[in-house]
């Protein structure tokens, strides 16, 4: 990772040499993964926790004078450069302050640039004196500390939460919503890791009457993809007791990476906007969730094929899952 130390120098940051439906009553299963955007607005941009003074805060008279100019040198760094340079920036001012700024991978850079510049000053506003803290919004995020963390992998400071609601299944349902909620969540990861921004969103449509089953992966695109894959991991190990409780949404943030998923009803849960008309599907015929069942295949419109599984339920009603593959 290249980076430039910067200099306060008045109000100017000078760059220095670079130091190097779930329903029984529902036959019919229809499961979907596409990647989809989130459209992207400043009203959706909403703060979801932050974190402030872990390693302790600076004396009044120290903050009133080096803290704030290197302060406002690290920001500037930071807005300038995560909107033109993919989302992600890290700054370094002096050996001594040490920032990272990430934009979400489905957001543009106007929506960037804005997200971080809100965060960088209710983070100073928030946190004043801090020697280290991160700040999440629904778009960005972005963390300082006098301590030199740019090179490590390590995810914390994190946080997590949760929509308080569950959806309402029976036993056998929940066991199907767990399995597929599982599925989609590895299925996201993995392709988040794979790719070069090490950024993936995918949504599941399941039918009839049910909602749509989101998720969303993120790491800082600096982690190789085995460190993106521990990280993303890690965090859907500590989600696993939302998924087998049939949570209706779980957002789990960090440093390095983020994970979330929700069941959209509306659109509430952390402003993630309802998405438009879904971009052609990404799945791979070894992506489909493993299964003794027997299996049929079959062509649909496009040349793709569908495999489809079918069982008996304790009820004795069928269940056809049909998993459209690229």
């Amino acid at each position: 990772m290249n980076q430039s130390p910067l200099s306060p120098l008045g109000s100017l940051c000078i760059p220095l040499p670079c130091t190097n439906p779930f329903s029984l009553a529902c036959a019919i299963l229809v499961l979907l993964f596409f990647s989809f955007p989130f459209p992207s607005s400043g009203q959706d941009n909403n703060l979801i926790d932050y974190k402030c003074g872990e390693i302790g805060n600076y004396t009044t008279q120290y903050a009133e004078s080096t803290y704030d100019l290197n302060l406002d040198c690290l920001f500037q760094s930071l807005v300038t450069n995560a909107s033109s340079r993919g989302g992600f920036s890290t700054a370094t001012v002096n050996n001594s302050l040490f920032g990272l700024a990430l934009c979400r991978g489905d957001v543009n850079s106007s929506a960037c640039q804005f997200c971080v510049e809100k965060v960088t000053q209710d983070v100073k506003a928030t946190c004043s004196y801090s020697k280290d803290a991160i700040m999440w919004f629904n778009y960005c995020y972005v963390r300082f500390s006098e301590k030199q963390f740019l090179q490590s992998t390590d995810n914390s400071p994190s946080s997590s939460d949760v929509d308080d609601l569950k959806v309402t299944l029976d036993e056998y349902e929940r066991r199907d919503f767990n399995r597929i909620a599982k599925h989609l969540m590895n299925v996201t990861i993995e392709v988040a890791y794979s790719s070069k921004n090490r950024f993936a969103s995918r949504q599941s449509i399941f039918r009839f009457n049910y909602p749509a089953l989101y998720a969303l992966a993120q790491c800082t695109p600096d982690l190789s993809g085995n460190d993106c894959n521990i990280c993303l991991q890690g965090l859907l190990t500590d989600m696993s007791t939302d998924l087998s409780e049939a949570i209706r949404g779980s957002v789990h943030l960090g440093v390095r990476c983020i994970l979330m998923y929700h069941i959209i009803f509306d659109s509430n849960f952390l402003m993630l906007p309802f998405p438009g008309s879904p971009q052609p599907p990404f799945v791979r015929a070894d992506d489909a969730p493993a299964t003794t069942e027997n299996q049929n295949k079959g062509t649909i419109s496009g040349g793709r094929e569908m495999i489809t599984v079918t069982r008996a339920t304790a009820t004795a009603i069928s269940l056809l899952l049909a998993i459209v593959v690229a």
